[in-house]
């Protein structure tokens, strides 16, 4: 039986080292040099699927951003779309280009149409923004700053979820907090970053030596691969925050990560990127640690309770990161529910990594 615990309390005390202690070097508060932004040009381009609804919040978010608008171009690539897409980006000012292809859908074939447009105007880098999203106005700032000291790419930090919206709200704050925590230790420690999809920018060369051919489910999972292997690092910017739009509700979150497993099984990652890569599945490994470590021995149940109360600790201090309300503090006793059912659904990806792109419903 000792074996049989040390199988499972060996593997959750490096998750929760590892977890512990990179979100405490990357919630560790900096002060970055004031001053005007450097002159890095941004092409930012917008992959668009019948977004209607929420594009013309995204792009006068960008139009407010605090950066020299003569510095920042928007392209928005509307990708077989069925409503007024195209004609709400030109009304907010955006260059767009309109892409019917039936057999070559989605996010990959958008950006791979996008992208060599989006160049040939000479940027200095190429910003990725997903349609739903918000750049907070500092963002392009940050974003530029790090470009300007050296970085070949870099990674935003993208907020999820409303801990005000119930518990699948919570869930998406917390485990957002949770997430640019390590990504910013990480960086701090020289490693690179998982790209996210959404708030990515790449110098101009980077783009010309790797152009994107990308086009799975987890495309962002996929490029980051590529860059991984031609040894090009993606660098953290805890300054620069996209906000992204929460989906409405348990089922479409469920709905949204059996998408999102897919880059658990992209070529290329190693063993311990994807046993750190799902915090449910995490959390669903050490709650079965403790029974087992219990029926072992005292010193394992003891060992296991410790590692409970070390990522006990890194989820309070989350919690206190992502402001979840009083109020909404009342309602954590459900999270759990939506932590396992997001396990479950992480979990089948063993059996089905892919699966159809759908649309997550969100919330405006």
């Amino acid at each position: 039986m000792a074996i049989v615990a040390l199988f499972f309390l060996i593997p959750a005390t490096v998750v929760a080292v590892y977890y512990a202690a990179l979100t405490t070097l990357g919630w560790r508060s900096t002060r970055r040099p004031g001053g005007l932004p450097p002159a890095v040009r941004f092409a930012i381009v917008v992959p668009a699927h019948d977004e209607e609804p929420v594009l013309g919040a995204t792009l006068s978010a960008v139009a407010a951003s605090e950066y020299p608008t003569g510095s920042v171009s928007v392209l928005v690539v509307a990708d077989n779309c069925t409503d007024r897409t195209a004609a709400v980006a030109r009304e907010h000012g955006a260059a767009c280009v309109e892409r019917f292809d039936a057999v070559q859908r989605g996010k990959g074939y958008a950006l791979a149409h996008a992208i060599p447009q989006a160049l040939a105007d000479g940027p200095d880098a190429v910003l990725i923004l997903d349609a739903d999203c918000r750049l907070e106005p500092g963002a392009l700032a940050a974003l530029a700053a790090e470009l300007a000291a050296g970085a070949d790419a870099v990674q935003a930090a993208v907020t999820m979820g409303d801990p005000d919206a119930g518990p699948a709200g919570v869930v998406m704050a917390v485990g957002s907090a949770i997430e640019n925590g390590v990504q910013a230790g990480l960086s701090r420690c020289g490693g690179t970053v998982r790209l996210r999809g959404t708030g990515m920018a790449f110098r101009r060369e980077v783009l010309h030596r790797h152009p994107w051919q990308t086009f799975g489910l987890a495309e962002d999972a996929e490029y980051g691969a590529v860059l991984r292997k031609a040894g090009v690092r993606v660098r953290f910017v805890p300054d620069a925050v996209v906000r992204n739009a929460p989906p409405a509700g348990v089922a479409d979150l469920c709905k949204q990560r059996e998408r999102w497993r897919a880059a658990l099984f992209v070529g290329g990652a190693s063993v311990f990127d994807r046993l750190t890569a799902s915090k449910p599945l995490i959390l669903a490994h050490l709650a079965a640690t403790v029974p087992v470590a219990a029926v072992a021995s005292a010193e394992f149940f003891a060992w296991g309770l410790t590692l409970v109360g070390i990522t006990g600790l890194v989820y309070a201090r989350a919690i206190r990161r992502a402001e979840v309300s009083p109020r909404a503090a009342l309602g954590l006793w459900r999270t759990p529910a939506v932590v396992a059912r997001l396990a479950w659904v992480t979990a089948g990806g063993v059996v089905n990594p892919g699966g159809a792109w759908v649309r997550t419903p969100r919330v405006a």
